[in-house]
């Protein structure tokens, strides 16, 4: 084999490699991320404490990796304890209240739904939140769909609680979208 043919099949060899790498990464997503969220990859990722407590890890995935509010994204969080559903549900209407600008009757209809969808979560379970195309949200547990919210602001709000500026969590916040400390 000549020195030119050899570099040429090494070439596409390594091409094909490449692209066989980026197949299999796309293929080790959950399901549930690539069927809502187009070429998804991870964005960042970072777990989330409260005082001295591991209480989730969460990862968010969106095109390309590269966040924008205007695209489908989701945010999977793998709980590191076990939790009360209603209790998540709770505060997350509280995180959600603390951006402003919602009313009672909003903050109140959400958080029923939140309620109603949130199921008490064990060690290793894991929560996984939709942003849809149409700005909806999809809620999973370990791949199993628990809810829907057809509600472009809730979307908003819900999400706002990782991803908002005004988060109680902005080092989470930065770590997540991978900006600069």
């Amino acid at each position: 084999m000549s020195a030119f043919r050899r570099e040429l099949v090494i070439g596409a060899f390594m091409v094909l490699s490449v692209f066989g790498a980026s197949i299999n990464a796309q293929q080790n997503l959950p399901t549930r991320i690539t069927m809502y969220v187009p070429e998804a990859a991870l964005v960042g990722e970072e777990m989330f404490r409260y005082l001295f407590w591991k209480v989730y890890q969460a990862q968010l995935y969106a095109p390309n990796g590269e966040y924008s509010s205007e695209q489908p994204y989701a945010l999977r969080l793998t709980y590191q304890r076990s939790l009360d559903g209603e209790k998540i549900a709770e505060r997350s209407a509280d995180e959600i209240a603390q951006q402003g600008g919602v009313t009672d009757s909003q903050l109140d209809g959400w958080l029923q739904q939140m309620i109603a969808i949130f199921p008490d979560v064990k060690k290793g379970d894991v929560i996984l939140g939709v942003a849809t195309e149409d700005k909806y949200t999809v809620f999973y547990l370990n791949e199993e769909e628990i809810g829907r919210v057809e509600d472009t602001e809730f979307t908003e709000r819900f999400f706002g609680i990782w991803l908002d500026p005004r988060t109680s969590a902005p080092d989470f916040r930065r770590a997540l979208l991978k900006l600069p400390g």
